[in-house]
């Protein structure tokens, strides 16, 4: 009986120095702003040293492959591969990220509920910004994207893999994976929403108002369900519905 009371002291004892070694150590973080700041840098960097390569060979071929791989949903495919090449090559970064991807939170019905009421809100803010206080305007969307000029199978098949797919995946990941993940825990919640969100909302042009409201309801989203795979299903969906929409009118 001794022996038993003296081992439990020892165990409330480890549990007290652990407790308080808890207390006195420093909090790690995930990502460190070096880490952050090298990624971003690594990312603009790529791109630009892409850029330069497609203006050498230009200048060589007079083919103007810059316009053709730096606007519209060309572009953004462009983009995206150069991100996917950053995150891939910063092993953090990349782990950072992927520790969010729980695809378990779709067998939740829970989920579905919340990524119909997130398309309610943006159905409801697209028409509020764009029909009745109009300060947003869409009508220059299907030429900033080139969907505009899509006349055959192969181009349909591009667009479609460009906006409904690979730029949703690729914005969730920066802006909600790394960006408000990182920023929430360097700060707060709301410092990751409010920064993530207008940065979200000023890069979408012409519909910036309508984008913020997007952007808060991807992040409280990825808050509610601990993952980021609903926010990117969301995206998809809504992207496909706009992309859908531009090909019929």
């Amino acid at each position: 009986m001794e022996k038993l009371e003296f081992e439990n002291q020892e165990v409330k004892a480890d549990l007290a120095d652990e407790a308080l070694s808890e207390v006195k150590a420093p909090k790690e973080y995930a990502v460190k702003w070096t880490h952050f700041l090298l990624f971003i840098g690594l990312f603009l960097g790529i791109g630009i040293i892409v850029g330069i390569f497609l203006g050498i060979f230009d200048i060589f071929s007079e083919a103007n492959i810059v316009e053709l791989f730096t606007a519209g949903y060309i572009g953004l495919i462009l983009d995206a591969v150069i991100f996917f090449i950053a995150l891939f090559s910063f092993k953090r970064i990349r782990k950072f990220v992927f520790a969010v991807l729980d695809f378990s939170v779709l067998r939740e019905k829970k989920t579905y509920l919340y990524l119909l009421a997130g398309f309610v809100i943006f159905y409801l803010s697209q028409y509020l910004f764009i029909e009745v206080v109009k300060v947003d305007d869409n009508t220059q969307q299907a030429v900033n994207l080139g969907t505009d000029s899509v006349n055959n199978l192969w181009q349909y098949i591009l667009a479609a893999f460009s906006l409904a797919l690979i730029t949703p995946i690729k914005e969730e990941l920066l802006y909600r994976g790394i960006a408000h993940q990182f920023l929430q825990e360097r700060h707060n919640f709301w410092v990751g929403l409010i920064v993530t969100s207008l940065i979200f909302g000023l890069s979408h042009l012409g519909t910036p108002f309508s984008a913020i409201i997007m952007g808060v309801v991807f992040v409280l989203l990825f808050k509610l369900t601990k993952s980021l795979v609903p926010s990117i299903l969301l995206h998809i969906v809504w992207n496909t519905l706009v992309l859908s929409l531009m090909f019929l009118s």
